[in-house]
């Protein structure tokens, strides 16, 4: 009975080291990309696309099963491969599962949020909060660093140059599709709206697409990461924009991906977005 027990302690002992070492990896030290590989992270990209059509252009409903699917497919698939090895080989494909789960988690979030009760200006905060942790666990499992995607700045003056960009990406928003709706209350509500959309939208948005799916992208297919995390950009935009406003969101994706690709920094591009949506939004009240 007393070596039952040992056991048993042993056991809850190991299970624990291995959760530990699940959040305090390093990352994984060689990553590899097979043929297969690519062609299973190409099936992701585009059922990620097809899921995000599906909620925009079928049904909320139909969209949120096709999302769960997806996030199912995603992390048992993960988990079943034993990539998670602190310290041991992987391959870069399989690194891009966590983060790419992501999108129908923001997905799934945004659309089972009970926000009727709560103003509209806090609607973003309440799915972009759990998603940001979600976030950094992905980049843990992923074996990608935030903070260097965020402070390894090679060149300020061109990141200076990459945030300022964003006052033209505004100018030429306004002119493309109707404007985003105007935030009703005053210039305090306003000010709060716009805080909410520069951490929960722009910053976040950059770090998961920018940051995390092209990273991880980038280490399995190379440059070719820039459009195919722009193609899950847009996608993610499908259900939330008129269709006149795509090409200008697909132009504005692959100009952040190109920035993020160039300098592996995504702090420019964070201010660029913040700065673009915050000029649209003043834009729009001057307009009203």
């Amino acid at each position: 009975m007393t070596k039952a027990v040992a056991t048993g302690d042993e056991s809850v002992a190991v299970a624990n080291s291995a959760t530990l070492a699940l959040f305090e990896q390093p990352g994984i030290v060689e990553l590899s990309t097979s043929r297969s590989g690519k062609g299973k992270l190409s099936a992701y990209v585009l059922c990620t696309v097809a899921a995000e059509a599906t909620f925009g252009l079928v049904g909320v409903r139909q969209g949120l099963i096709v999302h769960s699917l997806l996030l199912f497919a995603l992390l048992t698939h993960y988990c079943l491969s034993g990539h998670g090895v602190p310290g041991g080989k992987g391959d870069a494909v399989l690194a891009c599962l966590p983060v790419m789960a992501l999108i129908p988690l923001l997905r799934i979030l945004g659309a089972t949020m009970p926000v009727r009760e709560i103003d509209p200006i806090f609607w973003s905060a309440l799915a972009g909060a759990p998603l940001w942790l979600a976030a950094f666990l992905s980049a843990k499992v992923s074996g990608l660093a935030l903070s260097s995607m965020v402070f390894r700045v090679k060149s300020w003056p061109m990141q200076a140059a990459i945030g300022v960009s964003g006052v033209g990406l505004g100018a030429i928003g306004s002119f493309w599709g109707p404007l985003p709706p105007f935030v009703e209350g005053g210039w305090r509500k306003l000010i709060l709206a716009s805080l909410t959309l520069i951490i929960f939208g722009a910053f976040l948005e950059e770090i998961v697409f920018r940051g995390l799916i092209q990273g991880a992208l980038d280490r399995a297919v190379g440059r070719v990461s820039i459009p195919l995390s722009t193609l899950l950009f847009i996608g993610a935009y499908v259900s939330a924009v008129p269709v006149s406003r795509l090409p200008f969101i697909t132009l504005v994706g692959l100009y952040f991906g190109l920035c993020a690709w160039k300098t592996q920094c995504v702090l420019g591009i964070s201010f660029a977005h913040a700065v673009m949506n915050l000029g649209l939004f003043v834009i729009q009240s001057l307009w009203r």
